[in-house]
């Protein structure tokens, strides 16, 4: 029997059909897993392995498919008060100071300038701490903008305006939650 078209639904039922065929069934599941189900396998943490129906991931249409470190994120230049050879960097640092850049992640094509939105405005970009498993972050984080190259030819080193900082920056599921503040 198929799942049916009408009436209570039952995980439990559901997993008995998508295993065993068998939506009415009296074969004991274990845990289920929403993921397992839609995904097939047990990655999800079911105790059965389910077939795969969807070979693309349950958060298809997020990062997972084209991440970037932030330390990977493409400087910008524009930094005209401190010469033409200059370029902006993004980085990101935890609550003990240590530069994480490597290890926080946002959809690939995003830039500074989306990163450090401006005073008034909190990052509307989704960050990752793990772009493979779909894990948010959260946290209080330190972002710093800063030029990437100062003391490079063209670059004159000018750090005031084309540098930011904030400090006591929270994430929470991913999303900016406090407005950036902090020295520029």
């Amino acid at each position: 029997m198929a799942v049916p078209s009408s009436g209570t639904l039952s995980m439990v039922k559901i997993a008995r059909e998508r295993k065993y065929s068998d939506y009415n069934g009296g074969q004991t599941m274990g845990t289920i897993s929403m993921r397992d189900l839609l995904e097939g396998g047990q990655a999800g943490g079911s105790t059965i392995s389910y077939p795969a129906i969807n070979t693309d991931a349950c958060n298809n249409g997020t990062v997972f498919e084209a991440a970037v470190a932030i330390e990977d994120l493409t400087p910008i230049s524009g930094c005209t008060d401190c010469g033409s050879g200059c370029l902006v960097r993004a980085y990101i640092f935890n609550s003990s100071g240590t530069d994480v850049s490597d290890a926080v992640f946002v959809k690939a094509g995003s830039t500074v300038n989306e990163f450090w939105p401006d005073y008034n405005k909190a990052s509307l970009l989704t960050f990752y701490s793990n772009p493979n498993t779909g894990a948010l972050l959260s946290g209080t984080y330190t972002i710093d903008i800063a030029l990437a190259n100062a003391g490079a030819s063209g670059c004159n080193g000018c750090n005031h305006t084309c540098g930011c900082s904030t400090n006591d920056l929270t994430f929470t599921n991913g999303k900016m939650m406090t407005i950036p503040y902090g020295i520029c």
